[in-house]
């Protein structure tokens, strides 16, 4: 039965608190971190002290402490713990933040090697910015604002097309060649990365797996343009706990909604799909039916990543 409290569904819950509800699901299942209400058909119901209670759980943990630590910690506890861990979490993200006068000027300088059309000089100045920054801030303050000034270039005409197909190139050898140099170990989870049939477009499935290699997640990059059938063989074989899929051209492909739902059909329900990409606003109502979350940047996607390991690892 139902109680007056209970009155947030899960999808609802999932809005407030920004976690998935496949992690909510998973906190309450192995850690008891709230006990929803259940309606007499069995779906889950959740009070306003539950969500406040998952906001502080996921604050807790996104300060670095591990669910498995905090889950028996009352809502004072939770308050108590991340008023505590604050001043040090506060420290750590300054010394995390890059100068932005440096990497405004390593774009200008890419953007003038690409303009000359000089790919050695754009391939040196990709390598000095993986020793000047983080993974995390390279793929997000310089590859992705690149790709999209040289996107806007090209629609505007400032640059050409054969400016954007020299730059495509260097970039994809570059993402290539980092993608195997920031994993360590071969028992990390593993997650498939690659675009749909019909999707050629393949430098953001790219940036997304070096950012899982960077996350401590073995990447397996199909490259672009995968069947539905292929994905799914490649998660089922290779015992991959996600599949990562990029859509970004051309975002009305009448390919593209059979592909998913033929993928969801053949994946099995532990294993999530998770979506980025230019294409993802047109097809929104699919990603909807699918439950597949859409992750609109770099950083949403590590977040994901360390929300699939709580729920599945219990880290």
């Amino acid at each position: 039965m139902t109680t007056a409290n209970a009155r947030h569904p899960i999808r609802v819950v999932s809005l407030y608190t920004g976690l998935s509800p496949e992690l909510i699901r998973a906190w309450e299942k192995r850690y008891q971190a709230v006990e929803p209400t259940r309606t007499d058909t069995g779906r889950r119901l959740y009070s306003d002290k539950d969500v406040d209670r998952l906001k502080l759980l996921k604050r807790a943990s996104d300060n670095g402490r591990r669910i498995s630590d905090i889950a028996g910690y009352s809502s004072q506890e939770l308050t108590e713990l991340i008023s505590q861990d604050q001043p040090m979490v506060a420290a750590v993200e300054a010394a995390k933040q890059p100068d932005g006068s440096e990497v405004e000027a390593l774009r200008a300088s890419m953007m003038d090697a690409i303009r000359e059309h000089n790919p050695a000089a754009l391939d040196a100045l990709l390598y000095r910015g993986s020793l000047q920054f983080t993974s995390p801030t390279l793929m997000e303050d310089v590859v992705a604002p690149l790709l999209r000034s040289i996107g806007e270039g090209t629609r505007e005409g400032s640059l050409r097309i054969s400016h954007e197909h020299m730059a495509t190139a260097q970039i994809r050898t570059f993402l290539g060649a980092m993608r195997p140099a920031s994993v360590e170990y071969q028992e990390a989870p593993r997650v498939i990365i690659t675009t749909p049939s019909g999707q050629l477009h393949e430098l953001g499935a790219l940036m997304v797996s070096v950012t899982c290699a960077s996350e401590g997640w073995m990447p397996i990059y199909l490259g672009p343009n995968t069947p539905a059938d292929e994905i799914a063989v490649a998660a089922v074989a290779s015992g991959a706990m996600a599949v990562g899929l990029s859509i970004t051209y051309p975002a009305d492909d009448p390919r593209l909604p059979g592909e998913l739902r033929r993928l969801r059909r053949q994946l099995p329900d532990n294993i999530p799909i998770f979506i980025g990409g230019a294409a993802v606003r047109e097809n929104s109502p699919l990603l909807q039916e699918l439950h597949s979350p859409y992750l609109n940047s770099l950083h949403a996607v590590r977040d994901y990543l360390a929300e699939l390991r709580q729920g599945i690892e219990g880290y």
